[in-house]
């Protein structure tokens, strides 16, 4: 039982890892961010909004990651999150958008549309392992409960 909490602890800190430093790359260099996300695929008018909710969405998830209270809505926030960009990568890799915009954020910014994709997916296989976790941490706690 210890196992499992030490890994989902892990898992965590590394979705924790994941959304600062995303979040921060972008708000220590909002005008270069402010540039990439404006040559993304987006509608005009999501821009604006995009630029605010996505570091704000990030760090406030790892506000949430943070206290065991908030953290299985934060996981599920996370996975949220995850998906979307996924799928908006999956999307460009798919030639959905009719040009290719250049990637964005940090050193992810060196990764081609296929590793940052792949990489997304490892991220989305860590917040579902952590879920998975969460989830038999809760049941486990539930039947000592009805033991008593």
């Amino acid at each position: 039982m210890k196992t499992k909490a030490i890994v989902e602890e892990a898992l965590v800190c590394l979705l924790i890892l994941l959304f600062v430093y995303a979040s921060l790359s972008k708000l220590l260099d909002f005008h270069e961010y402010r540039k990439q996300l404006y040559n993304q695929a987006f509608p005009a008018m999501f821009r604006p909004v995009l630029l605010w909710a996505i570091p704000v969405s990030e760090l406030g998830l790892t506000l949430l990651l943070i206290f065991h209270v908030t953290r299985t809505w934060a996981l599920y926030g996370s996975l949220v999150l995850l998906l979307l960009f996924t799928g908006y990568i999956a999307l460009v890799k798919l030639n959905f958008y009719h040009r290719i915009p250049c990637s964005c954020g940090g050193v992810l910014r060196s990764l081609t549309w296929t590793q940052h994709l792949v990489f997304n997916l490892c991220f989305m296989v860590v917040t579902v392992g952590a879920i998975l976790l969460r989830r038999k941490g809760k049941t486990f706690n539930h039947l000592k409960i009805v033991r008593s």
